[in-house]
């Protein structure tokens, strides 16, 4: 099987309900909207200058990747990850990733390897639980440029912003059994050395402490 040469996919332009999408996604998780606030299609279509289809349709992805939920004829508001037994996106980002990380470990090319370590390393030294959501998110980036199927790559996307809203904005975890650091070496050392199995121990390990304060 050849290396993996790019990360990165051709696409054509947006749709509207994609560009309406990308922009609500980017205001949740810079925070302009925050946990709980409602979403107002007529604001948003004014924003946007769209109409309200697009809106509408980028609000109803959001609302399947976990990002906004919905009332019919009541609210639609962003989520709070914060609120008490809410499911938890992050261990099936983690088991996602992982697979999709230990299914091309051994045909990485060097750039990529050097790209995926290098987020790894920002996730381990991040300074504060804004940095370390954005560094997850650039890690889960880079698995999303290695998908070859669109659905698969769609996919991804949603979980990749549900996870980084997660880190952000979820409640304080107690230090995880496998500590953030050591998850950390492990996946690096696993990219490194080309092995599957530890790749996808590591990387769920790491997506399970990378919201431990």
């Amino acid at each position: 099987m050849p290396a993996h040469t790019s990360y990165t996919h051709s696409s054509p332009q947006p749709t509207l309900s994609e560009q309406a999408f990308e922009f609500i996604s980017a205001s949740i998780l810079r925070g302009d909207y925050s946990p709980g606030e409602r979403l107002r299609d007529d604001e948003l279509t004014g924003r946007l200058g769209v109409s309200r289809s697009p809106v509408r349709e980028a609000l109803l992805r959001l609302q399947h990747a976990g990002l906004v939920e919905t009332a019919p004829s009541r609210y639609t508001r962003v989520t709070d990850f914060s609120a008490p037994n809410r499911p938890d996106v992050l261990p099936y980002a983690g088991r996602l990733v992982g697979f999709a990380f230990g299914d091309l470990v051994q045909n990485l090319d060097t750039h990529v390897r050097e790209l995926l370590i290098h987020n790894i390393d920002r996730i381990a030294s991040a300074a504060s639980i804004d940095a370390r959501a954005g560094a997850l998110g650039a890690l889960m980036d880079t698995a999303v440029g290695l998908i070859q199927t669109h659905l698969h790559r769609a996919h991804l996307i949603d979980v990749r912003l549900a996870a980084e809203c997660s880190v952000r904005f979820g409640p304080d975890e107690p230090p995880s059994p496998v500590p953030l650091s050591a998850a950390c070496l492990q996946l690096a050392s696993a990219l490194n050395d080309g092995d599957r199995a530890a790749t996808e121990v590591a990387t769920t390990q790491l997506f399970a402490a990378v919201r431990s304060r």
